[in-house]
């Protein structure tokens, strides 16, 4: 039965791609794989049914000394389970549970037909990596023209240009962290809510989440980076628009009388930046409509019945110029960039320009030729700026591709269960109803559309299971103590 409920999951953001099938003497009899919209793996463990639960509870701890991070116990379909998740490839979990014995001989594997996004080495997976991620493929392609930035103000001399590659900071948050939705932090949640708990006199114990917590320093800057990237970054990146102020405006005075565009490239992107740094996101935009971002991408290879693939005019959408900024700052600071990217474009002429009226002296040498390349780094940057600039726009400061994903949550869930499961079973469903009403408030489940009776139908499906895991060893702490009662 659940096994013909795994094979009809064929819809879906994420889709079983495949199901692999070991002896039955094997430790791990079937495995169940999925990609997910960011373009990795999620791998769901089923365990032999008569295995000793003492010996099975070791391998959440084993995966994870092998360096698979992600892993957690949960139910799927009535069963009991072993989530591996998060995985860039799967096939080193395969040859990890065959070094270590957890599987026997080769597997029976039954592949499905799923669509163009998620098979392998197909452009539909590169779509699908890239679908809902616009803001770190902005970042990524916008890092050429910072690079080509740095190089022309070294060439040339300009520390003021060469300053204005600190807007590179920028890019390589955005290339990091995104929007920050795609790696929630599920470890401060739950320390979140268990302190909420106790500050209402109600204990309970907070050893749900399988991975190990980052600590120190370094863990709060990731923290705060993670919780604002587009702010910060957007923040940081206007050192970088300010320097490129000052440089048009020298090299304007020194007789280019083009090079005005980068003073106003530079201000434009200041006016842009402070836009997403002050401008709350309309969400209620986002849940009423479909961002164009999400058309465009998800469009790629779902193409939902009835979707419009067109910007909302401004008037159209809200009515006024203010409320058309809160829908979407990312998307106004886009429009601002277009023009930006023309003057970029602009200015890279007006180099070429320069070099034709007034030739390099000594091109044969190494500083000349550097010299003649400089209106070519000043073309790399108006194309990778151009390219940066439509994904940002069609971004969001809200969104990810994360929430395309159904099983975001899963860790979440299977964590609260877990901590229920260590409490007695008549303090249970009062704690249920407080922390269902606590999660739901968390901006993370806002986001993703989540209220208090999709957490607690959540909750109460994998209790049940859960109860009786194998996979972890407090869960089973009584369980052992009576089988031993009863052996002796």
């Amino acid at each position: 039965m659940a096994e013909t409920q795994e094979q009809n999951k064929d819809e879906g953001p994420q889709q079983v791609m495949a199901h692999y099938r070991w002896k039955d003497t094997s430790v791990i009899t079937r495995m169940m794989l999925e990609r997910t919209p960011d373009g990795r793996y999620r791998c769901t463990l089923f365990a032999r049914d008569d295995f000793p639960p003492e010996s099975l509870a070791g391998i959440p701890e084993k995966l994870k000394i092998g360096g698979f991070d992600h892993v957690y116990a949960d139910a799927h379909a009535g069963e009991n389970v072993l989530v591996v998740n998060r995985l860039d490839d799967f096939r080193p979990l395969l040859n990890y549970l065959h070094e270590h014995d957890l599987t026997t001989g080769l597997p029976v594997v039954k592949n499905y037909d799923t669509q163009l996004a998620h098979q392998p080495g197909t452009l539909g997976q590169a779509l699908s990596t890239i679908r809902g991620d616009t803001l770190k493929w902005s970042g990524r392609i916008g890092l050429a023209g910072h690079a080509a930035i740095l190089a022309d103000g070294l060439i040339k001399g300009d520390a003021n240009m060469a300053w204005g590659a600190l807007g590179a900071l920028n890019p390589i948050i955005l290339a990091v962290y995104g929007n920050g939705k795609a790696e929630i932090d599920f470890n401060s949640m739950m320390d979140k809510m268990c302190t909420y708990f106790r500050a209402q006199g109600i204990d309970i114990p907070n050893s749900a989440m399988d991975h190990d917590r980052q600590r120190g320093l370094l863990a709060g800057v990731n923290k705060l980076l993670s919780t604002y990237p587009v702010q910060i970054g957007h923040a940081l990146g206007s050192i970088g628009a300010y320097n490129l102020i000052i440089s048009g405006m020298r090299e304007y005075n020194s007789g280019n009388r083009k090079a005005i565009t980068r003073a106003l490239a530079g201000a434009t992107s200041l006016a842009g930046n402070g836009a997403i740094i002050f401008i709350p996101e309309n969400k209620k935009a986002q849940e009423d409509e479909m961002s164009l971002g999400e058309q465009v991408s998800y469009g790629f290879t779902h193409a939902p019945q009835g979707a419009a693939f067109a910007l909302r005019h401004p008037v159209q959408a809200t009515g006024n110029i203010g409320e058309f900024i809160k829908d979407s700052p990312l998307r106004f600071n886009g429009l601002l960039n277009m023009s930006d990217n023309i003057l970029w474009f602009v200015n890279a002429m007006g180099q070429f320009e320069m070099q034709r009226k007034h030739p390099v002296l000594n091109a044969d040498t190494l500083p000349g030729k550097l010299k003649m390349v400089t209106p070519y780094l000043s073309m790399v940057t108006a194309i990778s700026f151009a390219a940066a600039t439509f994904l940002s726009t069609i971004s969001s400061k809200n969104r990810d591709s994360a929430y395309l994903d159904e099983n975001m949550f899963d860790p979440m869930f299977a964590a609260a269960t877990k901590m229920l499961i260590h409490i007695p079973k008549e303090d249970r469903e009062p704690t249920l109803l407080h922390m269902a009403d606590f999660l739901a408030e968390q901006e993370e489940l806002k986001d993703a559309g989540i209220d208090t009776d999709k957490v607690i139908n959540e909750i109460r499906t994998r209790l049940q299971v859960m109860e009786q895991s194998p996979w972890f060893k407090l869960a089973n702490d009584n369980r052992a103590a009576t089988q031993q009662i009863a052996r002796s």
